[in-house]
């Protein structure tokens, strides 16, 4: 038996799970070809191996035009391969927002440009003059970094798993993960270093921490939620508002 003979076979044969990577409405027309052209072939007592090649490549390359926005054909699939590390992710980023404040920010970079205007604020307005250089430096490095994947993924054409800038490591998903655990992070801080802070404010915080975070988790267990890749996508243009508002 040949390679073509082979994967011919596991073209024919392969269950359901392995032949349908995702759950979106042309893998789904697809899985129905294939099942049909197998089911003929069964039915007038041919062997399902001996199905014309060419018919089942012209199956599986079946071009169905599909109308509407990008997201609502976005398939089933994990975000990246990093979303398993997210805890460790947002650790490390709390190490450097740690770093940045202490030894650069109040160490002397505030001092440096600012003057007695930094030295002569009292602990409440300090901090949060201090807490105003973190999150505004975070928006910014997330509109750098993260600016052309949200777009490529939420409005064009790419998907999470889309190389990164043609990155054979990097996709659009693993910058999207680090730049939703930077806007979680930057909240977290707040909320901790912060001394006085608005109770719509923290409703705020703990609104958007807790929805981004989520919505990585339920992108782990894609069996049971069939919606995850798009609330994720979802929550990311929801997040291009936290990044665009005042810090």
């Amino acid at each position: 038996m040949n390679y073509g003979h082979l994967v011919h076979l596991i073209i024919v044969y392969q269950p359901p799970f392995l032949l349908v990577h995702s759950f979106d409405n042309v893998s789904v027309v697809r899985y129905n070809l294939q099942f049909s052209l197998r089911s003929a072939c069964l039915s007038s007592g041919q062997d399902p191996s001996t199905m014309d090649p060419a018919k089942i490549a012209e199956v599986n390359g079946t071009s169905i035009s599909m109308k509407g926005p990008h997201i609502t054909h976005v398939q089933l699939q994990s975000i990246s391969r990093l979303a398993p590390f997210s805890a460790l992710i947002i650790s490390i980023i709390f190490v450097v927002y740690f770093v940045i404040r202490f030894y650069v920010l109040e160490g002397f970079l505030l001092e440096k440009f600012y003057g007695r205007v930094y030295t002569s604020m009292d602990e409440t307005t300090r901090r949060g003059f201090v807490n105003h250089h973190i999150a505004g430096s975070t928006k910014i490095l997330i509109l750098i970094i993260a600016a052309y994947p949200f777009i490529d993924v939420a409005f064009l054409t790419a998907s999470p798993r889309t190389p990164f800038a043609g990155s054979t490591f990097v996709t659009q998903g693993d910058v999207l993960i680090v730049a939703s655990q930077m806007l979680i992070a930057m909240y977290v801080f707040e909320l901790f270093y912060r001394p006085k802070i608005s109770p719509v404010s923290v409703a705020h915080h703990i609104g958007t921490i807790m929805i981004g975070q989520s919505a990585i988790a339920i992108s782990l267990n894609l069996i049971h939620e069939k919606d995850a890749t798009i609330e994720f996508i979802l929550c990311t243009v929801w997040g291009r508002f936290q990044i665009i508002q005042p810090a």
